[in-house]
């Protein structure tokens, strides 16, 4: 496994990028100012990361390839999870399909523990980028795997994760966020 370039990974898929979210909370230096401005009932601040995200799902709903993915939560929703959900709006907005998955709803879904996200995960040129983290929740590297072990892996995950969740907006019905 190596580090790669995810942007350009994610702009060259053909059909499909499937990401796979199981934590609770991340520790991203560019959304400590939206988080507390989410948290403080404030409009969020410009921000260029995001911008840029939503650029690249627009174009690739342009070309007719599929953005998704599945966030594992937890209940009661952390300050973290809280904004995250209020802030997939825009994902959804720009074009990617989101779906939430409460843990407690099947004991399957346990073993749901490493993010990644699962290029062209159907085709013969699937790929794989896992996240790791360490214990502060910060992103400590994104190895790169084209191993067909790992690729088998993570669509049975996703498979998984996919059976037991909801739309977005099917799980915000009466979800208060504040």
């Amino acid at each position: 496994m190596s580090e790669v370039d995810l942007t350009a990974l994610f702009q060259g898929i053909t059909d499909d990028a499937f990401r796979l979210e199981v934590r609770q909370r991340y520790n991203v230096p560019y959304e400590d100012e939206l988080v507390r401005a989410f948290d403080a009932g404030e409009p969020p601040p410009d921000n260029e990361e995001i911008t840029r995200y939503e650029t690249e799902l627009r174009a690739l709903r342009a070309t007719g390839r599929r953005p998704y993915r599945v966030h594992v939560i937890e209940l009661p929703l952390t300050l973290y999870m809280r904004y995250e959900l209020d802030g997939y709006r825009t994902s959804i907005e720009a074009g990617e399909e989101i779906l939430i998955a409460d843990r407690a709803w099947h004991p399957d879904l346990a073993e749901l523990t490493e993010d990644f996200m699962l290029f062209d995960g159907d085709t013969d040129h699937a790929s794989v980028v896992w996240y790791r983290y360490n214990d502060n929740d910060e992103l400590i590297g994104r190895p790169y795997s084209d191993n067909p072990a790992d690729i088998e892996l993570c669509r049975r995950h996703r498979d998984l994760a996919m059976a037991y969740a909801v739309p977005y907006a099917e799980f915000m019905q009466g979800v208060n966020l504040a």
